[in-house]
């Protein structure tokens, strides 16, 4: 069956209590048709999470305001498959350092079970990641809940970026009773996250090859967040984030072994290019090269099929470039694709524009318009584009996106449903700057 846990605001909405569930595979509820009262204390107990305990039951932890509603701590419970309380009423102190505790998480591992979750000791704007063990008899392994448990991360910032969310922190065992901590890390500004992990040993220090502040999984510019991990069959953790390098919102990867280094053979730091004369100079700079890499330098004509137009075999020098001789007047886009005894990674996507660029060209048809209105895009380059129908009075009443991948493009936006009379049509590209405005009669 499943076992289910929330919080529940039945008594009032200031006094959210933890509650579960256990539904058989027939979908019958096994506890109390209402749900099994976990933790009833006063004032708030949040953000919930589960874990089986291996012998038919659950643990459960949460985030707990009893002794102070803008100081939360962290308490847990054990429940048996009859819905029996295995722990002291309400639960056990896991930590109740100053400051707040929030959004645990939890893994098998320690003496029983590892807990960690974001703690604002140091200050409010700056939280870091602490980590605790449970054994399956309730007792803590590492410190005592009044010495706030073992450090994962103390650096600047906060950890991660969203502290009211229990699933900011992922966890995951490491096959040896310890625990991988992956999270996404304000120390570099909260415009500039990233995703970073910790690998903390059966008996709560940092494993050997790990930093004391965590290993940076991926520091590119701008935003990477909320990330996903799973185990793969070695114990390695492959992470996936959203990533905001080149301003819009694209999924990511990489693989972490357990010594905490990059699986993957490389990791792009920068990739660029130039015009220098009638020739287009491409130049990259990666980290954890292998000196095995072979890289292919690909082009395209339209930002989708590349062909490749030449190689160079890496030197761990980090840093190469490579000039195309016969480049498109026009537009141009590179990519470098790294092959090596792991297997190959693609860069992101460089656009360089040689020559007159031309004139991209928008049509409209037909206006007026009944039901369907249809536009034409030319020389536009790829990406993603906003279309907007906003009446006179400012509001906007249609809205879509125009995804073009090719030179030439097309769109529609149904109207059947407005009332007749004039609108704006306005075009944005993905910065937001306007590419047009046209005044649309509707009949």
């Amino acid at each position: 069956g499943v076992f289910v846990v929330w919080q529940d605001p039945r008594l009032a909405n200031t006094n959210n209590d933890i509650y579960g569930q256990y539904i058989d595979n027939a979908g019958k509820l096994l506890w109390d048709t209402a749900g099994l009262p976990i933790c009833t204390a006063q004032n708030q107990q949040l953000t919930p999470q589960l874990i089986t305990d291996g012998r038919g039951g659950i643990v459960v932890v949460w985030s707990d305001q009893r002794a102070k509603v803008a100081d939360g701590n962290i308490y847990a419970q054990r429940i048996n498959a009859a819905g029996a309380i295995q722990w002291a009423k309400d639960g056990v102190l896991v930590c109740d350092y100053i400051g707040n505790q929030s959004v645990p998480n939890i893994v098998k591992g320690g003496g029983g079970y590892i807990i960690a979750w974001s703690d604002a000791r140091k200050a409010s704007n700056d939280r870091n990641i602490f980590a605790q063990s449970i054994n399956n008899f309730g007792v803590l392994q590492w410190t005592y809940a009044t010495a706030g448990g073992v450090p994962v991360c103390q650096a600047v910032g906060a950890q991660p970026i969203n502290y009211t969310n229990s699933q900011n922190i992922k966890m995951l065992p490491d096959g040896s009773s310890g625990a991988f901590l992956i999270w996404d890390d304000g120390r570099n500004t909260i415009t500039n996250v990233d995703i970073y992990a910790q690998r903390l040993t059966a008996n709560g220090t940092v494993s050997s090859g790990w930093l004391p502040d965590g290993n940076v999984v991926c520091n590119a510019p701008y935003n990477q967040q909320s990330p996903g991990v799973v185990l793969d069959d070695s114990n390695n953790v492959i992470i996936a984030w959203e990533d905001q390098r080149d301003s819009t919102n694209n999924i990511y990867a990489s693989k972490l072994s357990l010594d905490g280094s990059l699986v993957l053979p490389v990791h792009f730091v920068s990739l660029s290019t130039q015009t220098l004369s009638n020739t287009i100079r491409i130049a990259w700079a990666i980290n954890n090269e292998s000196l095995h890499s072979n890289y292919i330098i690909e082009h395209s004509n339209d930002g989708i099929n590349f062909s490749k137009i030449g190689s160079i075999k890496s030197t761990g020098s980090n840093s190469y470039s490579f000039i195309d001789n016969s480049p498109n007047n026009g537009e141009n886009y590179y990519r470098i694709n790294v092959l090596d005894n792991l297997g190959n990674t693609y860069s992101s996507v460089v656009r360089q524009t040689l020559g007159t660029t031309p004139k991209m060209i928008i049509s409209v048809f037909p206006n007026p318009i009944f039901n369907l209105l249809s536009m034409s895009f030319t020389n536009f380059s790829q990406g993603v584009y906003q279309i907007y129908l906003v009446n006179m009075n400012g509001r906007i009443v249609k809205h879509v996106n125009a995804n073009i991948q090719s030179r030439t493009a097309t769109a529609n936006i149904v109207v059947g449903d407005l009332p007749a009379g004039s609108y704006f049509l306005r075009l944005k590209d993905s910065n937001g700057a306007v590419l047009t405005n046209k005044i649309i009669i509707k009949q």
